[in-house]
């Protein structure tokens, strides 16, 4: 048997990906988390021998549209509700440190 997703592991995903969560939200995470576990250990128990795998759903060809350069909207009006910005971008936060 697997142990159980605890509320430190929780604490230690959401800081990792630079989330806040309440201590009611971590609980909750953690329950979630347990609950997908169980889900995939059943999957895990069902007998595939002699199945095929897909590779898609369902049978047929993909339609795609031809590659075609469109009007967009006026790079003001894409701006206009960012909250920082910077030569004509969005500004955002830097995530990674320089090496």
């Amino acid at each position: 048997m697997t142990e159980d997703v605890n509320v430190q592991e929780v604490r230690q995903a959401a800081e990792a990906a630079r989330l806040r969560l309440t201590p009611e939200e971590e609980q909750a995470m953690a329950a979630k988390l347990e609950r997908m576990k169980d889900l995939f250990l059943t999957l895990e128990a069902v007998d595939v021998e002699g199945v095929e795998p897909l590779v898609y759903g369902m049978e047929g060809t993909a339609v795609l549209r031809s590659d075609e350069v469109q009007p967009s909207m006026p790079r003001e009006d894409v701006l206009r509700n960012a909250p920082e910005t910077e030569d004509g971008f969005f500004k955002v936060p830097r995530l990674l440190d320089e090496a």
